[in-house]
């Protein structure tokens, strides 16, 4: 670590040297760097298949009981297990992944063409996510925030991007407590109680070994829109529009830079933005409920609109849903007094509500 800041330097970004920084960092800062017309520096700090809870240190985790029971739970799990053990079995579990990277990066550079489920179906499905546990881990709660977090906080930053939350969708209920608490001590730590902090909300995805769609990514995005609303100096980029089945890392990294660039003029620069339609409240009406929102939306091709009422018993049921511009009325004929609506309760599927423009409708539940 300490060779790898004594050697750290800014580097022009041109054919050659682009290749391992963030592709979305990349679009970003294109896009950014075009319309402002000066020079635009990206610090690449990430790990990928973390928790939130690996970029927070002890004192952010210790603050809340979610991010205590984080700590307390991987120690139990590694407790007793030696470095050496640990270190061993980290070789195995990642010689099995490469192992299998390799094949795939072989098969789609002669198949360009096959998609995910075509990759599986020749070289078998990639080896699960479950690295090993241990006190020298990257995964670990109070990790990478120190290795390679902290070793970033002598920089002044004008914002930080933010593209997480598929590792803790399994892991807890409350992600929002813990993303709220991690921005607030990453602004302590960079001593900028205004720090810019643009989020990437989690876009659709879901295992193609899965039986059932198991809805654990719908609360987490609610969970990162709440953060969004409650949090000074945050922006949010929608992605419901995006992703890819079987396949956790989308390949389209464009989108996800400019929406998050789109964010920026909005968060940080307060200028106008592309920024995609939400629902700003519900009320009931005549047996429907009425959900307005912040844009007019149209439906773009025909599909499962997504819309969802329940009554008090809280049993959500598809809805009949009229498109009013700004306006949707839902109703469902078993239900006669709703009380709830949802949108996009689910892990994977297709999205059919657009503001004009082109932008989808963020997901609710109200």
């Amino acid at each position: 670590m300490e060779e790898a800041n004594k050697n750290a330097r800014w580097i022009t970004v041109a054919p050659g040297t682009a290749k391992d920084m963030s592709a979305v960092a990349y679009f970003f800062a294109m896009k950014l760097q075009a319309h402002l017309n000066v020079p635009v520096g990206i610090i690449d700090c990430y790990w990928g298949g973390t928790s939130v809870t690996c970029w927070m240190d002890e004192e952010a985790l210790l603050r809340t009981a979610e991010g205590a029971r984080y700590v307390r739970e991987y120690q139990e799990r590694w407790a007793g297990k030696s470095m050496a053990q640990y270190l061993e079995e980290e070789g195995a579990f990642f010689s099995g992944l490469d192992e299998w990277a390799k094949k795939a990066d072989a098969l789609k550079a002669a198949h360009p063409e096959y998609t995910t489920k075509e990759i599986n179906a020749e070289i078998g499905p990639c080896p699960p996510w479950n690295p090993p546990v241990g006190e020298g881990s990257p995964f670990r709660p109070d990790g990478l925030v120190h290795t390679m977090l902290e070793q970033v906080i002598p920089a002044t930053l004008t914002g930080v991007l933010f593209y997480q939350g598929e590792e803790d969708t399994w892991r807890t209920g409350k992600y929002d407590i813990l993303l709220s608490s991690f921005i607030l001590r990453l602004r302590e730590k960079f001593m900028d109680g205004e720090l810019p902090f643009l989020n990437v909300q989690l876009p659709m995805w879901i295992d193609g070994a899965a039986v059932e769609d198991s809805k654990l990514w719908p609360p987490l995005r609610l969970a990162q829109w709440k953060v969004y609303r409650n949090l000074r100096n945050t922006g949010l980029a929608v992605l419901l529009d995006q992703g890819e089945f079987d396949n956790i890392h989308p390949t389209n990294k464009r989108v996800v830079g400019e929406r998050l660039y789109e964010t920026a003029l909005d968060t940080v620069y307060h200028e106008p933005a592309r920024l995609s339609p939400y629902a700003r409240g519900i009320s009931r009406k005549e047996g429907t409920l009425v959900v307005a929102l912040s844009a007019p939306v149209a439906v773009r091709e025909a599909g499962d609109l997504l819309l969802e009422i329940a009554g008090e018993d809280g049993v959500f049921l598809p809805a009949r849903a009229e498109v009013r511009g700004d306006t949707l009325i839902l109703s469902h004929p078993q239900i006669a007094q709703p009380a709830a609506a949802r949108y996009a309760w689910t892990d994977f599927a297709a999205v059919h509500l657009f503001g004009e423009n082109g932008l989808p409708l963020a997901p609710f539940s109200l």
